[in-house]
């Protein structure tokens, strides 16, 4: 239902030409798409570095080489496959997607929070099923209840420049929701300062999905 109405509001976004640019609404949903990847790989990078710099001062150089061969590769399989990628409906490559981006993303902040995992990255198979199980019951719950997605605006958007600046960014990293970063930056900060990262990261994900699935906005 969501993906319908982004859907309605883009085929009614006026095409300009700006600068060079002969679509600016489809360069600019293509731009924070690419962004988006780029700022998610920069973390990535950095974190990886940043844990091996002590023993290894050529780090940062590796790891940033070795984004740069992910990249390529991913473009040139893209080109290769991308017919039969455009069959896989889009709600499934969403939900893989998000699982792996949710299994990885608890994985690297608890890591970057507390001690390595007992078990090194075997332990991404366990935060995986977590994630997976957890999604699989928010899906049965929305099938069963079936919940109104609420229209609310938290802000209005503004008119000044400076507004218009912050509240990009605000709609660009926050969204629709905020109430779900909200609840997992509690629950990060929690768990740095209080211990029992897993425990506390696992009620923190379930009380966050659970208010933006069973009460959307």
């Amino acid at each position: 239902k969501i993906f319908q109405e982004e859907i309605a509001v883009a085929s009614r976004a006026s095409t300009k030409t700006l600068v060079a640019v002969k679509d600016w609404f489809a360069f600019t949903m293509s731009y924070k798409g690419v962004f988006l990847e780029g700022v998610e790989v920069a973390f990535i990078v950095i974190s990886f570095a940043s844990i091996r710099v002590a023993s290894n001062p050529d780090a940062m150089l590796q790891a940033s080489l070795a984004a740069i061969g992910a990249a390529l590769a991913a473009a040139l399989a893209g080109l290769i496959i991308h017919k039969p990628l455009t069959k896989v409906p889009e709600n499934l490559l969403k939900f893989i997607v998000g699982i792996m981006c949710v299994t990885f993303g608890a994985f690297w902040t608890l890591e970057g929070i507390s001690s390595p995992w007992p078990t090194s990255e075997l332990q991404l198979l366990v935060v995986g099923g977590f994630a997976l199980v957890t999604a699989l019951l928010m899906v049965s719950l929305v099938k069963s209840r079936k919940p109104e997605r609420e229209r609310k605006e938290l802000f209005k958007s503004p008119t000044t420049l400076i507004g218009k600046f912050f509240y990009f960014w605000y709609e660009f990293i926050i969204g629709d929701d905020w109430r779900m970063p909200a609840i997992l930056s509690i629950g990060v900060a929690v768990a740095y300062l209080f211990g029992n990262q897993p425990i506390v990261i696992a009620i923190a994900f379930i009380a966050s999905y659970s208010v933006g699935v069973l009460n959307p906005r």
